[in-house]
Protein backbone atom coordinates (compact mmCIF):
# COMPACT_ATOMS: atom_id res chain seq x y z
CA UNK A 1 0.00 0.00 0.00
CA UNK A 2 1.27 3.53 -0.60
CA UNK A 3 -0.48 6.41 1.03
CA UNK A 4 0.55 9.58 -0.29
CA UNK A 5 -1.23 12.18 2.00
CA UNK A 6 -0.93 14.77 -0.05
CA UNK A 7 2.79 14.76 -0.27
CA UNK A 8 2.89 13.38 -3.75
CA UNK A 9 1.06 14.69 -7.28
CA UNK A 10 -0.87 12.18 -8.41
CA UNK A 11 1.31 11.40 -12.04
CA UNK A 12 4.25 11.16 -9.25
CA UNK A 13 2.13 8.41 -7.82
CA UNK A 14 1.23 6.64 -11.01
CA UNK A 15 4.31 6.95 -12.10
CA UNK A 16 6.28 5.12 -9.32
CA UNK A 17 3.72 2.20 -8.89
CA UNK A 18 4.00 1.89 -12.54
CA UNK A 19 7.88 1.19 -11.73
CA UNK A 20 7.75 -0.66 -9.11
CA UNK A 21 5.03 -3.25 -10.44
CA UNK A 22 7.83 -3.07 -13.65
CA UNK A 23 9.98 -4.41 -10.52
CA UNK A 24 7.80 -7.42 -10.01
CA UNK A 25 6.78 -5.38 -6.78
CA UNK A 26 2.82 -5.52 -6.02
CA UNK A 27 1.53 -1.99 -5.36
CA UNK A 28 -1.45 -0.78 -4.18
CA UNK A 29 -1.67 2.84 -4.21
CA UNK A 30 -4.23 4.75 -1.91
CA UNK A 31 -5.78 8.16 -2.65
CA UNK A 32 -5.07 9.67 1.09
CA UNK A 33 -4.93 13.78 0.27
CA UNK A 34 -4.04 14.64 3.92
CA UNK A 35 -2.38 13.18 6.71
CA UNK A 36 -5.85 12.35 8.65
CA UNK A 37 -7.66 10.72 5.35
CA UNK A 38 -3.89 8.72 5.39
CA UNK A 39 -5.01 8.08 9.01
CA UNK A 40 -8.48 6.97 8.49
CA UNK A 41 -7.09 4.23 5.31
CA UNK A 42 -5.00 2.56 8.15
CA UNK A 43 -7.74 2.67 10.40
CA UNK A 44 -9.41 -0.41 8.17
CA UNK A 45 -6.01 -1.75 6.84
CA UNK A 46 -6.34 -5.09 7.51
CA UNK A 47 -3.67 -7.94 6.09
CA UNK A 48 -5.47 -10.43 6.13
CA UNK A 49 -7.81 -9.25 3.14
CA UNK A 50 -6.32 -9.29 -0.45
CA UNK A 51 -4.52 -6.38 -1.51
CA UNK A 52 -7.20 -5.33 -3.78
CA UNK A 53 -9.71 -5.57 -1.35
CA UNK A 54 -7.89 -3.99 1.12
CA UNK A 55 -6.93 -1.41 -1.12
CA UNK A 56 -10.51 -0.52 -1.98
CA UNK A 57 -11.41 -0.56 1.47
CA UNK A 58 -8.45 1.71 2.29
CA UNK A 59 -9.71 4.35 -0.55
CA UNK A 60 -13.53 4.58 0.51
CA UNK A 61 -12.26 5.54 4.49
CA UNK A 62 -10.14 8.16 3.02
CA UNK A 63 -12.50 9.68 0.80
CA UNK A 64 -15.20 9.82 3.61
CA UNK A 65 -12.51 11.88 5.95
CA UNK A 66 -12.72 15.49 5.94
CA UNK A 67 -9.91 17.89 6.50
CA UNK A 68 -9.32 21.49 6.71
CA UNK A 69 -6.85 23.85 7.69
CA UNK A 70 -6.18 26.71 10.69
CA UNK A 71 -4.59 29.83 9.15
CA UNK A 72 -3.41 32.92 11.85
CA UNK A 73 -3.98 36.14 10.72
CA UNK A 74 -1.26 38.22 11.41
CA UNK A 75 -1.53 41.82 9.55
CA UNK A 76 -4.76 43.07 8.30
CA UNK A 77 -5.73 41.54 5.11
CA UNK A 78 -8.15 42.82 2.41
CA UNK A 79 -9.17 39.17 1.73
CA UNK A 80 -10.63 36.74 3.84
CA UNK A 81 -9.28 33.03 2.97
CA UNK A 82 -11.72 30.06 3.17
CA UNK A 83 -9.39 27.47 4.30
CA UNK A 84 -12.48 24.92 4.45
CA UNK A 85 -15.18 24.90 2.05
CA UNK A 86 -17.52 23.69 4.02
CA UNK A 87 -17.36 25.41 7.14
CA UNK A 88 -15.12 28.60 7.88
CA UNK A 89 -14.21 29.09 10.91
CA UNK A 90 -12.95 33.01 12.50
CA UNK A 91 -11.38 32.23 15.96
CA UNK A 92 -9.50 35.73 16.17
CA UNK A 93 -11.15 38.57 18.09
CA UNK A 94 -9.89 40.89 16.19
CA UNK A 95 -12.38 39.83 13.32
CA UNK A 96 -15.54 41.38 13.57
CA UNK A 97 -18.88 41.34 11.60
CA UNK A 98 -18.57 37.05 11.09
CA UNK A 99 -21.82 35.69 11.36
CA UNK A 100 -22.01 31.55 11.05
CA UNK A 101 -24.68 31.15 9.05
CA UNK A 102 -27.48 28.76 8.98
CA UNK A 103 -26.90 27.38 5.52
CA UNK A 104 -23.71 26.95 3.54
CA UNK A 105 -24.04 30.29 2.42
CA UNK A 106 -21.57 32.90 3.73
CA UNK A 107 -21.33 36.58 3.03
CA UNK A 108 -18.16 38.66 4.14
CA UNK A 109 -19.13 41.93 2.81
CA UNK A 110 -19.71 43.22 6.90
CA UNK A 111 -16.50 41.20 8.00
CA UNK A 112 -13.30 43.97 9.13
CA UNK A 113 -10.46 43.30 11.22
CA UNK A 114 -10.63 45.32 14.80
Amino acid sequence: MVLPNGYVAAEELVAGCTAAIGWGIDVVPVPAGSMVQGLAALAVHDRGRQAVDDGYTMARAAAGARHGAVRLATEEAHIVPVVHDLMPIVLSPKVKGFVFPHLEWWTFKDVWLA
